[in-house]
């Protein structure tokens, strides 16, 4: 392996680029791309998809924990909202400001292993996937998790290379694993992955004997204290919720061959082919030509390779949906940067494989430009509304409030209180978010099984005798026990609105009068 990191701070990147190594270009490329971000923001159209208003409907009622996920990603909405009223641009604007602020950690921890070089070609290698770019476009648990996870890596790196005795680590560490807890519980891996690091690697096994170790784990554990109060009220319903991600599916063979198939077809469009292709070569064969593998890369190996191959495995056990790796691969980029740079070598006829990691970043730009693009060209081309059509998730919830609102304002004896939603889960907080006075919207679910936080909020209380819009998925009829949750239910309107290729919103409406009380026997109970 080559180590002169004196050689490789004096060269430039490839010529292609024409970008000499220099911090003051990586500040600017930061602050660009900050702006493009921010710009973007405010001009590709796309409404909220259902799990930004999901989250923005969490953050109008503040809680210590939610069904699904710890609550930072509700506190953070509820914060911007705050200062900028709730609009789609102020949802999603802590999705730029953190998916961008993530990048810096990840600059500072390979340039600490490795150059300066390598950190430009990390982050530039980085930025240009497009599952860091749709990170940067959509609120969802993904943005503060995975800055989160990046500046976690940062000062548990700078912690364990600090000498004896030394504190000042140990705050940003835990801070930053914080955040992470009450981001996602994919944080918990830090853990146990960290812990596996400290075995393998010879020269930190003093670690163990380290107070610092422990102070770092029960105060990060610590910052969980108000979601444990909450699960603690409400039955370990999050604990539930999570175990029910990971229930092998007994099905015929082929349906398992399918599921890993599609998971991992999945990874080459969230990381860009050529890119993640280089990122398995430098992780899965790097390790068997390095003996002994050194500190650093078993670090970033420990972080990246180790917990990828189980997801991997588990994938051909059941669906596993495209994002939950993605913590796993910065490391992976980072090991890409040093041997890209010319600080790792593996052996000669591998390493002539670094020359199209350029091309690997003008693909992967490619395909991320192309997510900018999509909700603007896509439904104009007769690709709208077919199944390879994304930008369904994100359309036609305006229109779809609007025709629901016309129906409320022109509703005998004027303004229906309660507004009910008699669907699957995404369209409730749709409604919430783009009915014009965007008001509370309740879910009525007749599975009989709690699977979504308007289902532990339950139904309308104090509200006797009031009248309600109701809403049912498909044209369907209201359902018999929230029929006679009303003196009378009659049928107001039908509203379809077109996605293109015959596909729609299909949702009727209809009046309640006379209300008496949520029945009982609802999903909004508990399970004993």
């Amino acid at each position: 392996m080559s180590t002169n990191n004196a050689a490789a701070e004096s060269r430039l990147l490839p010529t292609r680029f024409g970008l000499p190594v220099s911090e003051r270009v990586w500040l600017l490329f930061g602050i660009l791309l900050l702006a493009w971000r921010l710009v973007s923001l405010c001009w590709t159209p796309g409404e909220l998809i259902p799990d930004e208003a999901y989250y923005w409907d969490w953050s109008r009622q503040l809680d210590g924990g939610y069904y699904s996920k710890p609550p930072l990603v509700a506190w953070i909405i509820a914060a911007s909202t705050s200062l900028f009223g709730s609009r789609e641009w102020s949802v999603r604007l802590p999705a730029v400001l953190l998916s961008t602020a993530g990048l810096v950690p990840v600059f500072l921890l390979t340039r600490q292993l490795y150059s300066t070089q390598a950190a430009a070609i990390t982050v530039l290698a980085l930025a240009a996937t497009p599952g860091v770019t749709a990170s940067s476009m959509f609120m969802t648990i993904d943005a503060p998790f995975l800055c989160a996870w990046c500046f976690a890596l940062w000062t548990l790196w700078n912690l364990l290379k600090s000498p004896p005795n030394d504190w000042k680590w140990v705050l940003p560490a835990v801070v930053a694993t914080a955040a992470g807890l009450l981001s996602k519980q994919t944080m918990f891996g830090l853990f146990p992955l960290l812990a596996f690091f400290l075995v393998l690697s010879r020269e930190d096994r003093g670690w163990w004997r380290d107070p610092r170790l422990y102070i770092w784990t029960l105060a990060s554990l610590l910052s969980l204290t108000p979601v444990v109060w909450w699960n603690l009220q409400h039955q370990w319903l999050t604990w539930q919720h999570t175990q029910d991600h990971f229930r092998a599916t007994t099905t015929s063979p082929l349906q398992h061959l399918a599921w890993g198939g599609e998971f991992i077809a999945s990874q080459f469009g969230v990381v860009s082919p050529l890119t993640l292709t280089l990122v398995l070569i430098v992780m899965l064969v790097g390790p068997f030509r390095w003996s002994p593998v050194p500190r650093r890369e078993k670090f970033l190996l420990v972080f990246s390779a180790v917990p990828l191959m189980p997801v991997a495995v588990l994938s051909f056990l059941q669906r596993v949906q495209p994002n939950w790796p993605a913590a796993f691969y910065v490391t992976g980029f980072i090991l890409l940067g040093g041997w890209v740079a010319g600080q790792i070598s593996i052996d000669p006829q591998t390493d002539r494989w670094r020359r199209f990691w350029g091309s690997g970043v003008i693909l992967g730009a490619a395909l991320s430009a192309s997510l900018y693009v999509l909700p603007v060209v896509l439904p104009m081309t007769g690709w709208a509304g077919t199944k390879i059509d994304p930008t369904t998730r994100f359309r036609g919830w305006r229109a779809l409030a609007e025709a629901i609102d016309e129906c409320r304002r022109k509703t005998p004896g004027g303004l229906p209180k309660l507004v009910i939603a008699a669907t699957s889960r995404g369209p409730v907080s749709e409604l919430a978010f783009y009915l014009p006075d965007q008001p509370r919207v309740y879910r009525w679910n007749a599975g009989g099984r709690i699977d979504s936080q308007h289902d532990v909020w339950g139904g309308p209380s104090g509200a006797a005798g009031a009248s309600a819009i109701i809403v049912t998925e498909g044209l369907w009829p209201v359902d018999r026990e929230l029929v006679a949750a009303f003196a009378t239910v009659t049928p107001l309107s039908e509203i379809r609105i077109p996605l293109g290729n015959r596909r729609f919103h299909e949702y009727a409406v209809w009046r309640g009068t006379g209300f008496r009380q949520w029945p009982k026997f609802s999903s909004s109970q508990f399970p004993h």
